[in-house]
């Protein structure tokens, strides 16, 4: 059913012409309560779904109350055991490019030369390079008033090899992704072609544990956390429920685009903006009847899947019982 045959029947149910609502033109309010009807069916219905992969991809959080301790010996850049805040910038879930980026310019400060912080996007380290010295040591800030952020940031500590220090995996960096932008609710998450659960969010805020095998997840704001923090890449498939997109409010796609939902859901769009546009003219019992026939249709929906008994295992194809000759 295109959206012009949805507006054409939602004005006959409702009894109105083009100019019935005062305030404005009747196709234009139809159309908009069109796509609020999917999105409600939607969120009635819990459907319909898709699937799709989520690339896991570091970010940090960094305050300019975080400081290391560092030490470089030799070479121009040479500075005793001194506290250097990694940022000067109060930053949230920004890539470890600029974290880098702002380390470097704090290196930079305090010891008046040229070191360089790189971000690898292919290791997921830092690495601080102090151009000619021979030593590297990074450690915890003496001040009571500064935050460690060895641990954030460096995974507690790393390597010295002459003038180049690299760190270890960052602790939380991977914890939260983000989801595709037509989320609405999870309907099943793999890692690596295993299934990972549900979990409360008190156990996903800081798992302080790394690993290249997930268990866990948590939603918030279409936004997902894993537990443990995924240490590398690999194939994260979910299957989720979502809001179809918006249709067109100019009127000129209306007899090309046809309702997103199954074939047997589009009446329901139909009935809710049926009783939109009459609530609008305070017709409320006329209203109320179409929201009744929206809530049927979506009740069916749900009878439907929830028929589907997911715990019924599949046959095997082709399996025979074998013969045993005694």
């Amino acid at each position: 059913m295109t959206v012009a045959n949805q507006i054409t029947f939602v004005k006959r149910l409702a009894r109105a012409d083009s100019g019935y609502l005062t305030e404005t033109d009747t196709d234009d309010v139809a159309r908009r309560y069109v796509n609020t009807g999917v999105e409600e069916f939607v969120k009635a219905g819990h459907g319909p779904s898709k699937e799709d992969y989520i690339d896991v991809t570091p970010e940090f959080d960094t305050r300019t109350t975080w400081y290391i301790r560092l030490t470089i010996t030799g070479g121009t850049d040479a500075i005793s055991a001194t506290d250097v805040a990694v940022t000067t910038t109060d930053r949230n879930d920004v890539t470890g490019t600029q974290v880098a980026t702002d380390l470097q310019a704090a290196i930079r400060t305090a010891t008046g030369g040229a070191a360089t912080v790189v971000w690898s996007t292919t290791t997921w380290r830092f690495t601080i390079d102090s151009i000619d010295g021979t030593d590297i040591e990074i450690g915890s800030p003496s001040g009571i008033t500064f935050i460690d952020a060895t641990d954030s940031l460096f995974g507690r500590t790393g390597s010295s090899s002459a003038q180049t220090w690299v760190s270890n995996f960052p602790e939380d960096c991977t914890v939260v992704s983000d989801l595709p932008s037509d989320f609405y609710d999870m309907e099943y998450a793999e890692w690596d072609k295993h299934p990972i659960y549900q979990a409360p969010q008190e156990f996903l805020m800081s798992p302080e544990r790394n690993s290249n095998w997930v268990d866990y997840y948590f939603i918030r704001d279409k936004r997902i956390y894993l537990a443990p923090a995924p240490s590398e890449r690999r194939l994260f498939k979910v299957r989720y429920q979502y809001f179809p997109a918006s249709i067109t409010l100019d009127g000129t796609a209306d007899a090309t685009t046809s309702c997103p939902l199954a074939h047997e859901n589009h009446m329901a769009v139909v009935y809710y903006a049926t009783g939109m546009v009459l609530d609008e003219t305070f017709e409320s019992d006329e209203s109320n009847r179409m929201m009744q026939r929206f809530t049927d249709q979506v009740s069916k929906y749900r009878i439907k899947e929830a028929n589907q008994n997911t715990k019924i295992g599949l046959k095997p194809s082709g399996f025979h019982i074998p013969v045993v000759e005694l």
